[in-house]
């Protein structure tokens, strides 16, 4: 009491300038004769530590004439501290969604953005995720399906996550640009509540063009690796009857000098002219089978190659 209040506790910034009586803006109220609210200054301890203060200041009339100010002030070192918290975790969220490669938007109950990362407006072919607040995003960049067919907002997937507050993924739907073309989409489409309420629904999305046709490259490199192993099957069924008629015609070659042999032999032992007529017709019968080509199918061919 009688102490000048400003002096004792209230003489220096936040900043650690002084601070002149004079620009004090609790004695505003009776130097201007109104009222202040102040959420930004300090105030001192007799100990001579700080501690954030807000304070409210109010002129006091006595006959119409300003004779004083009320001042009510609390520390918000508590409150400080919480509201730093939160704007740390903001930035942290925003740093993530500005780094992401993932084009990320929110959309509330009526299906307009409130939010989108510089990913989902680059993808998009916007010049800023600004362009897409308050739009309907549906009838901005979903609103047709893969085949061309019109999509209804109601049967919209990415609306499920808050029509049943249940997350969904699709990767087989098109999404468009600024530009009205599309591209082949992966989604990701989660609901948000805020205090049990639901609010709405935040959507992550890619673009998977890229992905596709190298599934699509690999699906065929299998099939042509399907063919080259079904034409080598084909090709050693087709080259095994050639190489059975070839030890065929060597086995026969053999066979018949033996069969010579096996004439000048009888033909020693004296045989009658007719006789020999009738082996000679026989050998040469088995020549002609032997040189001539055999009437087989590959298959049979194959059939036979071991015997």
């Amino acid at each position: 009491i009688g102490k000048h209040v400003h002096t004792l506790a209230h003489h220096t910034r936040p900043n650690g300038e002084p601070y002149p009586v004079e620009e004090c803006q609790i004695y505003q109220a009776f130097h201007h004769g109104f009222g202040t609210h102040v959420v930004d200054e300090v105030m001192f301890r007799a100990d001579g530590s700080s501690f954030p203060a807000e304070y409210q200041s109010h002129p006091l009339f006595r006959e119409g004439e300003v004779v004083g100010c009320v001042v009510a002030f609390s520390d918000i070192t508590d409150r400080v501290a919480a509201e730093e918290e939160i704007r740390q975790s903001h930035e942290q969220v925003r740093s993530l969604l500005n780094s992401t490669g993932e084009g990320i938007y929110g959309i509330d109950l009526d299906g307009n953005a409130t939010f989108a990362n510089p990913a989902c407006a680059e993808i998009l072919g916007f010049e800023s995720y600004a362009d897409l607040l308050g739009k309907h995003m549906h009838n901005l960049v979903h609103h047709t399906r893969a085949n061309g067919e019109p999509y209804p907002v109601d049967e919209c997937r990415m609306y499920m996550a808050f029509r049943k507050g249940e997350g969904t993924h699709v990767s087989d739907e098109v999404m468009f640009r600024a530009d009205g073309s599309s591209f082949a989409a992966e989604y990701w489409s989660y609901p948000v509540f805020r205090e049990g309420e639901l609010k709405g629904c935040v959507v992550t999305f890619v673009n998977i063009t890229a992905r596709l046709q190298i599934e699509e490259e690999l699906r065929q490199s299998e099939k042509m690796a399907a063919l080259g192993k079904l034409s080598a099957g084909l090709a050693h069924e087709l080259n095994n009857p050639a190489a059975a008629a070839t030890r065929a015609s060597e086995q026969m070659v053999d066979a018949l000098r033996e069969l010579q042999k096996a004439m000048i032999e009888v033909a020693q032992t004296g045989i009658s002219s007719e006789e020999w007529t009738a082996l000679s017709a026989w050998d040469q019968e088995i020549q002609q089978r032997a040189t001539g080509p055999l009437d087989l199918s590959p298959l049979e061919a194959s059939d036979r190659e071991d015997e």
